[in-house]
């Protein structure tokens, strides 16, 4: 799953570089596809680190504490064998569809409109990096004898962008569009005539991050409908993986 590539005028955090080849992501993937997905996602992580020899855990899920008062969590605290330094890293993994702005950043929502880039990019800008430097934190992690000061800071989004269908061959200005995964529509236009002849399934969210596959058992157009209707009077925009004649693509239905 690419990372976001957001410019450093927006992002003043450098990326953290996640290697691992695909094989190795969905072996870790496997073993983790049993939880909720902020868990997964998090369990993915510790799995992947786990098989970059350079770095080790150190601190995972730091939940800090004012009094009776909840600040925050800084995510992970790891350490790279190869330049001896701490790194501090925030982990992300969203979904987003693209709704043309012309503030570029502005257009990317979550497909049930809960979440935006711009707001995810402020939270953890102007919240949860600078938590590093709160004294709380501060005292925190020189109980572990360590110096905050001493610790890099780096975030680790992972994205999968979805454009407006007509619109895949689209260049992003002002993130990686290595991130496009595919494309969405709105219910209306989920109609019989554009997609009669193609066959259906309604991946968990668990399985959102996963390459499209060939199942054995795939969904008609009236069957995927009626699916599709209960999805969305729970307020839930779902992903579908689509399978016709082109091959198998991803695709999300909105409101």
């Amino acid at each position: 799953m690419p990372s976001i590539g957001l410019q450093k005028s927006v992002m003043p955090y450098p990326a953290f570089a996640l290697e691992t080849d695909q094989n190795e992501m969905q072996n870790a993937f496997i073993e983790v596809s049993n939880q909720r997905f902020g868990h997964q996602m998090e369990s993915l992580f510790l799995q992947i680190i786990e098989h970059m020899p350079n770095y080790e855990l150190v601190i995972e899920n730091l939940q800090i504490f004012d009094g009776k008062n909840t600040l925050g969590e800084l995510d992970f605290i790891v350490k790279n064998h190869t330049t001896e330094k701490l790194i501090h890293i925030e982990l992300a993994v969203k979904f987003y569809i693209y709704e043309p702005n012309d503030n570029e950043l502005a257009g990317f929502v979550g497909p049930n409109h809960h979440d935006s880039l711009l707001d995810k990019v402020k939270k953890l800008r102007d919240h949860q990096f600078p938590l590093l430097q709160h004294s709380q934190v501060k005292n925190m992690l020189e109980s572990l004898g360590i110096e905050s000061e001493n610790i890099q800071q780096q975030l680790c989004l992972k994205a999968f962008v979805f454009v407006p269908k007509g619109l895949e061959f689209h260049a992003f200005a002002e993130i990686n569009n290595a991130c496009i995964a595919g494309t969405y529509i709105k219910q209306e236009a989920f109609t019989e005539s554009e997609f009669g002849a193609s066959e259906f399934h309604f991946p968990a969210k668990t399985d959102w991050i996963l390459t499209p596959n060939d199942l054995p058992n795939w969904l008609s157009f009236s069957q995927a409908q009626l699916l599709l209707q209960g999805f969305l009077e729970n307020k839930n925009a779902p992903m579908v993986w689509i399978k016709n004649h082109q091959g198998i693509s991803r695709m999300f239905i909105v409101e």
